[in-house]
Protein backbone atom coordinates (compact mmCIF):
# COMPACT_ATOMS: atom_id res chain seq x y z
CA UNK A 1 0.00 0.00 0.00
CA UNK A 2 1.43 3.72 -0.89
CA UNK A 3 -0.28 6.42 0.62
CA UNK A 4 0.81 10.42 0.27
CA UNK A 5 -0.51 12.70 3.17
CA UNK A 6 -0.21 16.52 3.15
CA UNK A 7 0.65 18.46 6.33
CA UNK A 8 -0.68 22.05 6.90
CA UNK A 9 0.08 22.89 10.58
CA UNK A 10 -0.31 26.50 11.73
CA UNK A 11 1.99 27.73 14.90
CA UNK A 12 0.02 27.29 18.01
CA UNK A 13 -2.55 24.77 16.02
CA UNK A 14 -1.77 21.87 18.61
CA UNK A 15 -0.11 21.35 21.55
CA UNK A 16 4.02 21.18 20.10
CA UNK A 17 4.85 19.07 22.95
CA UNK A 18 2.27 16.42 22.83
CA UNK A 19 0.21 15.98 20.19
CA UNK A 20 0.88 13.30 17.77
CA UNK A 21 1.16 16.15 14.82
CA UNK A 22 3.11 18.55 17.13
CA UNK A 23 6.32 19.85 15.13
CA UNK A 24 8.05 18.70 18.50
CA UNK A 25 6.82 15.28 18.27
CA UNK A 26 5.79 14.56 14.08
CA UNK A 27 7.93 13.38 12.71
CA UNK A 28 11.04 12.26 14.73
CA UNK A 29 11.50 15.41 16.91
CA UNK A 30 10.71 17.56 14.30
CA UNK A 31 13.96 18.85 13.36
CA UNK A 32 13.68 22.43 12.96
CA UNK A 33 9.90 22.96 12.31
CA UNK A 34 8.70 24.21 16.16
CA UNK A 35 10.72 27.16 15.49
CA UNK A 36 8.99 28.35 12.26
CA UNK A 37 5.21 29.85 12.26
CA UNK A 38 3.90 26.75 10.99
CA UNK A 39 5.11 23.74 9.22
CA UNK A 40 3.72 22.05 5.78
CA UNK A 41 4.75 20.02 3.45
CA UNK A 42 4.14 16.31 2.35
CA UNK A 43 4.55 12.48 4.27
CA UNK A 44 4.95 9.16 1.58
CA UNK A 45 4.48 5.92 3.04
CA UNK A 46 4.85 2.51 1.55
CA UNK A 47 4.11 -1.14 2.81
CA UNK A 48 4.21 -4.20 1.98
CA UNK A 49 3.17 -7.53 3.49
CA UNK A 50 6.58 -9.87 3.14
CA UNK A 51 4.07 -13.02 5.12
CA UNK A 52 1.14 -13.24 7.71
CA UNK A 53 3.59 -12.28 10.24
CA UNK A 54 5.95 -9.38 8.66
CA UNK A 55 5.60 -6.33 7.22
CA UNK A 56 8.12 -3.61 5.14
CA UNK A 57 7.46 -0.28 5.84
CA UNK A 58 9.22 2.85 4.73
CA UNK A 59 8.31 6.55 5.02
CA UNK A 60 9.48 9.58 3.51
CA UNK A 61 8.96 13.12 5.13
CA UNK A 62 9.85 15.94 3.63
CA UNK A 63 8.39 18.98 5.56
CA UNK A 64 9.56 23.07 5.70
CA UNK A 65 8.79 25.37 8.54
CA UNK A 66 7.52 28.71 7.21
CA UNK A 67 8.85 31.64 8.59
CA UNK A 68 11.93 30.03 9.69
CA UNK A 69 13.49 28.67 6.86
CA UNK A 70 14.01 25.51 8.54
CA UNK A 71 13.22 22.09 7.38
CA UNK A 72 12.93 18.08 7.82
CA UNK A 73 13.46 15.46 5.51
CA UNK A 74 14.00 12.31 6.84
CA UNK A 75 13.57 8.30 5.61
CA UNK A 76 13.10 5.37 7.94
CA UNK A 77 12.35 2.06 7.35
CA UNK A 78 11.72 -1.23 9.29
CA UNK A 79 10.58 -4.49 9.69
CA UNK A 80 7.48 -5.08 11.69
CA UNK A 81 6.42 -8.26 12.71
CA UNK A 82 3.96 -10.53 14.79
CA UNK A 83 4.12 -13.38 16.92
Amino acid sequence: MFTVQYNNVGKNAVDAGISGIGAAMYPDAGISLELGDKYSGFTYTYSHQLSKTVDFNINYMSLRALGYGGSDNECTAYLEWTF
